[in-house]
């Protein structure tokens, strides 16, 4: 219980207060604090019971305000946020009332898009999107138009430059080729479907 502090170093002399954590049975309960070298805020969060809560606000190293955002019950609420998706891969998007809402893309840490789409009501409604699906154990880049499934979808473990499978998807049914790869990112089988079945070909899977 108490303040918890982290502190840059030179020459293994103190020279400054790197974070400031009020804690309670173990837990972040209060505010939290980051700072510049040159003592500056460089983050301010509110946490409750070690969750994020309330309002969280990033700053320049000048200290003028960078960006404001809100959390509830540990969730994304309102304003602007940067989800890393991966060390590789960083998504941004925007909520409101909790709902993620226009614009969001994914970035490389250079900048580069990889993909850019626009949701609705906090569904993704037109665009490419990256996401993950617990249910196969997977990553995938989706193509969505007007809600739904179409056009090329890429399934990857970790890496989204080498995917496991790649399949055409029609209305949000499997329509035409689905092709699965290896690991050197070589063609092992490829199968038709049509209307969301097994036509001709090789199906593959991990087994």
């Amino acid at each position: 219980n108490g303040m918890r502090f982290t502190f840059f170093t030179k020459n293994d002399f103190l020279v400054g207060i790197s974070s400031s954590t009020q804690v309670k049975s173990g837990e972040k309960n209060g505010k939290s604090i980051t700072y510049f070298s040159n003592g500056n805020k460089k983050l301010e969060e509110n946490y409750i019971d070690g969750n994020l809560e309330g309002e969280v606000v990033e700053y320049q190293e000048n200290g003028t305000v960078k960006a404001k955002r809100i959390y509830k019950d540990n969730k994304p609420f309102a304003g602007d946020f940067v989800i890393e998706f991966n060390p590789e891969v960083f998504i941004y998007e925007t909520y409101v009332n909790g709902k993620m809402e226009g614009t969001v893309v994914a970035k490389t840490e250079n900048d580069s898009i990889i993909t850019q789409g626009i949701y609705k009501n906090g569904q993704p409604f037109k665009g490419t999107f990256f996401g993950s699906t617990e249910e196969f154990d997977h990553n995938e880049i989706n193509t969505i138009e007007n809600f739904v499934q179409n056009g090329k979808q890429i399934y990857f473990s970790y890496d989204y430059k080498k995917p496991s499978q790649s399949s055409m998807i029609v209305n949000g049914k499997k329509e035409g080729e689905t092709i699965f790869y290896n690991e050197d990112g070589t063609i092992k089988s490829a199968i038709i479907y049509k209307n969301d079945k097994m036509f001709e070909g090789v199906f593959s899977d991990n087994n």
